[in-house]
């Protein structure tokens, strides 16, 4: 069994497995994997058929040339650039942000030249910054041709305006601290 991590993607109008087009034998490409179904449209349209097409699917996680060449042949008909895999093997470290953008989208460049059949999504973190680096980073990980990217939305604590009730129904007996923290 392979560690890689997975996501599963269904389509808005299904709410669960049994409300979808679910068919484990869907999971798999059964064309070759070095041949695309949709060989002339862009990678952002082939990841929106699939969707539509099987109803769920299954993208294995990969964070470099290898594992993307790996996912590829193994006949998935899309791949995703886990953040925390990338990270672990770039740094030996969790996914704690310290990868920048531009490290980021370098690795989405061999990921998807490397898988260049099928489209990868990329783990984009909180996208640098700003609205500016939010902008550079989706550009750059379109550049490097991913069909799209995960972006992470962030609190800055000095932006935080919580109410006590609010702190209390999140986690009770760290109340106190978390008062203290974003007072």
């Amino acid at each position: 069994m392979s560690t890689m991590t997975t996501i599963m993607l269904m389509p808005p109008k299904a709410t669960s497995l049994q409300h979808s087009n679910f068919k484990p034998s869907t999971l798999r490409s059964r064309s070759s994997p070095t041949k695309s179904s949709y060989p002339t449209v862009r990678m952002q349209t082939r990841f929106h058929r699939l969707i539509e097409d099987q109803g769920i699917v299954l993208m294995p996680g990969c964070y470099d040339a290898l594992s993307a060449a790996i996912v590829q042949q193994s006949g998935f008909t899309a791949g995703f650039i886990s953040g925390y895999a990338l990270s672990a093997s770039v740094l030996g470290k969790p996914d704690f942000g310290l990868l920048t953008p531009p490290e980021m989208a370098a690795t989405a460049r061999t990921v998807c030249a490397a898988a260049s059949m099928i489209p990868i999504i990329a783990d984009a973190d909180t996208g640098g910054g700003n609205a500016l680096n939010v902008q550079r980073t989706v550009r750059d990980f379109i550049a490097a041709g991913a069909a799209g990217c995960f972006l992470e939305g962030i609190c800055v604590a000095s932006r935080l305006y919580l109410q006590r009730s609010m702190l209390q129904k999140l986690h009770p007996q760290e109340m106190p601290l978390e008062i203290q923290t974003f007072s």
